[in-house]
């Protein structure tokens, strides 16, 4: 190889370790902020905060519960009935900050629609709630219903702890 391939090569390299450091240092911080916000969760929330991953970290159909919950909450159709007027953007936010390429951080919200956006998700964290205190439910829809709660919770622990840190 000549010597201005091997600074090439070179330079690519420093270039290649440079930006696996920077992603390294991103996902670091994405897990701290994960984690603050988990933290935040009462311990109901965060034993059904775990319960939910460890089902859907599994991958298929972990003993039926994901087909069982489906058929159990047909009636709902998509997405909750909880009206709000930040329902829509708030939505989007947690869409986009939870799912933006390898090595991209998480996205802040607005700062200025932090509040509407944490009271968005705690309605249906409520909303939840109060499908989980109905009766008669089966097991598996209660399970969905703590899993909801917990998980929208957790949607609003994040939007305040990344609103806090834009």
């Amino acid at each position: 190889m000549t010597r201005r391939g091997r600074g090439t090569v070179a330079r690519l390299e420093a270039l290649e370790g440079r930006e696996a450091a920077r992603r390294e240092e991103v996902q670091a911080r994405t897990w701290a902020q994960l984690e603050a916000a988990r933290a935040q969760l009462a311990p109901g929330d965060a034993a059904a905060y775990r319960d939910a991953l460890g089902i859907l970290e599994e991958g298929g159909d972990a003993g039926g519960v994901l087909s069982r919950l489906q058929v159990a909450c047909a009636h709902l159709g998509e997405g909750l009935p909880v009206a709000h007027p930040a329902k829509e953007d708030a939505e989007a936010w947690a869409e986009l900050a939870l799912s933006g390429p390898d090595g991209a951080p998480l996205t802040p919200p607005d700062p200025a629609r932090v509040p509407a956006f944490v009271a968005y998700f705690e309605a249906c964290g409520a909303w939840c709630d109060r499908e989980a205190a109905r009766v008669p439910l089966s097991p598996d829809v209660h399970r969905l219903a703590r899993w909801g709660g917990a998980l929208w919770r957790f949607d609003a622990a994040l939007c305040a702890e990344l609103g806090r840190q834009a």
